[in-house]
């Protein structure tokens, strides 16, 4: 039974339109793409992408053109030095000279693709950190900004500020019996009954009591 293969194939029709050569944050859309649900770049056709389990990313320092046998970009006002080059075949003859540094590339892929490091006209910025900064989605916007009016609306309910019972047995606190009956209680110990059944209908008062207003005998 045959098996069909993932590929990949560039669409030099949309990198032509393109202002600047791939960029970081291209390729890891493409990742994400792959592994996510990121919508497809339109640089790039993938067939039979439902097939691909995981995905590597490799940076590797020091990859010049000469070491895969490139050819130079094109210089010319009418060439796009955008579009993808193509990788030699290596020939026994090169594996006998050296000439091939790395022959897994040219065995493996077909083409290589020009791509722009992150950065201006003056400075280069960290290609990990370009890579690793992922896009915010229109979902996830919408959930962080309507998280920042629902901390608004809440700095204004006291109740916020209140511990939880389970936030107060934990730092220890004395607990009512009657809410629960996790701690010794000391000799003296005094606690207020518990409120009836109707008392909770009504919208609690709040009261702030410091231990210095407290007489203590």
């Amino acid at each position: 039974m045959q098996t069909t293969h993932p590929r990949f194939m560039y669409s030099n029709t949309e990198i032509v339109k393109r202002s600047n050569a791939i960029a970081i944050d291209d390729v890891r859309d493409l990742v994400l793409h792959l592994v996510a649900d990121a919508p497809p770049p339109n640089w790039l056709r993938i067939d039979n992408s439902n097939m691909i389990q995981k995905v590597v990313a490799l940076l590797v320092p020091g990859l010049t053109p000469d070491l895969l046998s490139l050819p130079p970009l094109p210089t010319a006002a009418t060439s796009n030095p955008n579009l993808p080059l193509s990788i030699p075949l290596i020939s026994p003859a090169d594996l006998a000279s050296g000439a091939a540094s790395i022959p897994f590339i040219a065995s493996t892929f077909s083409h290589a693709c020009p791509t722009r490091a992150p950065g201006d006209q003056t400075r280069m910025h960290s290609v990990l950190s370009s890579f690793f900064t992922g896009p915010v989605s229109g979902e996830e916007k919408k959930r962080r900004l309507m998280q920042r009016v629902q901390s608004e609306i809440n700095k204004s309910d006291p109740m916020r500020y209140l511990l939880t019972l389970e936030q107060m047995i934990e730092n220890d606190y004395p607990i009512p019996s009657y809410m629960a009956d996790v701690f010794e209680k000391p000799q003296g110990w005094v606690e207020t009954p518990e409120p009836g059944a109707n008392e909770h209908k009504a919208n609690p008062r709040i009261y702030a009591i410091d231990c210095e207003m407290m007489e203590r005998n």
